[in-house]
Protein backbone atom coordinates (compact mmCIF):
# COMPACT_ATOMS: atom_id res chain seq x y z
CA UNK A 1 0.00 0.00 0.00
CA UNK A 2 2.69 2.45 0.60
CA UNK A 3 4.60 1.29 -2.25
CA UNK A 4 1.01 2.48 -4.03
CA UNK A 5 0.68 6.15 -2.42
CA UNK A 6 4.49 6.58 -3.55
CA UNK A 7 3.71 5.32 -7.07
CA UNK A 8 0.79 7.83 -7.23
CA UNK A 9 2.74 10.94 -5.30
CA UNK A 10 5.27 10.63 -7.68
CA UNK A 11 2.58 10.87 -10.77
CA UNK A 12 0.93 13.35 -9.90
CA UNK A 13 4.11 15.37 -9.24
CA UNK A 14 4.78 15.05 -13.10
CA UNK A 15 1.50 15.66 -14.05
CA UNK A 16 1.31 19.47 -12.55
CA UNK A 17 -2.07 20.84 -12.61
CA UNK A 18 -3.73 17.96 -12.14
CA UNK A 19 -1.87 16.80 -9.42
CA UNK A 20 -2.15 20.06 -7.50
CA UNK A 21 -5.87 20.07 -7.94
CA UNK A 22 -6.10 16.60 -6.21
CA UNK A 23 -3.92 16.98 -3.64
CA UNK A 24 -5.80 19.90 -2.72
CA UNK A 25 -9.04 18.11 -2.61
CA UNK A 26 -7.21 15.71 0.07
CA UNK A 27 -6.02 18.22 1.99
CA UNK A 28 -9.71 19.44 2.21
CA UNK A 29 -11.13 16.20 2.71
CA UNK A 30 -8.43 15.35 5.23
CA UNK A 31 -9.10 18.77 7.47
CA UNK A 32 -12.43 18.67 7.61
CA UNK A 33 -12.89 14.83 8.22
CA UNK A 34 -10.85 15.10 11.07
CA UNK A 35 -13.00 18.56 11.97
CA UNK A 36 -15.55 16.82 12.01
CA UNK A 37 -14.82 13.99 14.10
CA UNK A 38 -12.37 15.08 16.63
CA UNK A 39 -15.87 17.34 17.15
CA UNK A 40 -18.14 14.62 17.06
CA UNK A 41 -16.14 12.10 19.96
CA UNK A 42 -14.74 15.13 22.15
CA UNK A 43 -17.45 17.02 22.29
CA UNK A 44 -19.13 15.28 25.09
CA UNK A 45 -15.70 15.82 27.10
CA UNK A 46 -15.47 19.46 26.65
CA UNK A 47 -18.59 21.38 26.23
CA UNK A 48 -16.82 24.57 25.13
CA UNK A 49 -15.44 23.11 21.79
CA UNK A 50 -17.09 24.42 18.82
CA UNK A 51 -16.76 23.24 15.06
CA UNK A 52 -14.20 26.47 14.66
CA UNK A 53 -11.86 24.97 17.30
CA UNK A 54 -12.55 21.55 15.70
CA UNK A 55 -10.98 23.12 12.34
CA UNK A 56 -8.49 24.96 14.24
CA UNK A 57 -7.10 21.97 15.47
CA UNK A 58 -7.41 19.92 11.95
CA UNK A 59 -5.14 23.17 10.67
CA UNK A 60 -2.53 23.10 13.12
CA UNK A 61 -2.00 19.36 13.06
CA UNK A 62 -1.83 18.85 9.35
CA UNK A 63 0.85 21.30 9.56
CA UNK A 64 2.52 19.87 12.35
CA UNK A 65 2.07 22.63 14.20
CA UNK A 66 0.79 21.22 17.29
CA UNK A 67 0.52 24.00 19.69
CA UNK A 68 -1.27 21.54 22.34
CA UNK A 69 -4.08 23.98 22.82
CA UNK A 70 -6.61 21.67 21.93
CA UNK A 71 -5.89 18.03 21.61
CA UNK A 72 -7.99 14.56 21.67
CA UNK A 73 -9.16 12.98 24.11
CA UNK A 74 -11.18 10.41 23.30
CA UNK A 75 -10.53 7.14 21.33
CA UNK A 76 -12.87 8.34 18.33
CA UNK A 77 -11.40 11.30 17.78
CA UNK A 78 -7.79 9.76 18.19
CA UNK A 79 -8.27 7.29 15.51
CA UNK A 80 -10.09 10.02 13.16
CA UNK A 81 -6.56 11.94 14.23
CA UNK A 82 -4.48 9.41 13.21
CA UNK A 83 -6.13 8.18 10.15
CA UNK A 84 -7.23 12.16 8.29
CA UNK A 85 -4.19 13.62 9.98
CA UNK A 86 -1.37 11.07 10.57
CA UNK A 87 -2.29 8.92 7.02
CA UNK A 88 -4.02 10.91 5.03
CA UNK A 89 -3.32 14.45 5.65
CA UNK A 90 0.63 14.64 6.22
CA UNK A 91 1.14 12.82 3.45
CA UNK A 92 -0.67 15.09 1.07
CA UNK A 93 0.83 18.23 2.59
CA UNK A 94 3.86 17.12 2.30
CA UNK A 95 3.46 16.42 -1.14
CA UNK A 96 1.69 19.63 -1.69
CA UNK A 97 4.74 21.36 -0.53
CA UNK A 98 7.00 19.34 -2.93
CA UNK A 99 4.70 20.05 -5.60
CA UNK A 100 4.90 24.02 -4.90
CA UNK A 101 8.54 23.94 -4.69
CA UNK A 102 9.15 22.05 -7.97
CA UNK A 103 6.75 24.63 -9.63
CA UNK A 104 9.06 27.45 -8.12
CA UNK A 105 12.39 25.87 -9.58
CA UNK A 106 10.94 25.60 -12.73
CA UNK A 107 10.19 29.38 -12.91
CA UNK A 108 13.18 30.19 -11.71
CA UNK A 109 15.03 27.91 -14.45
CA UNK A 110 12.60 29.61 -17.15
CA UNK A 111 13.84 32.88 -15.79
CA UNK A 112 17.22 32.24 -15.86
CA UNK A 113 17.36 30.73 -19.52
CA UNK A 114 15.42 33.81 -20.62
CA UNK A 115 12.14 31.76 -21.30
CA UNK A 116 10.19 33.50 -18.22
CA UNK A 117 7.47 35.58 -19.08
Amino acid sequence: MVYRLNRLMRQLRQKKSLGIGLLLLILVVSIVGNALTFYFFDRASKPDLTVGDAFWYSVISIATIGYGDLSSTSVGARIGTAFFIVFVGLAAFTSAVGVGIDWLLELRDKERSGMGS
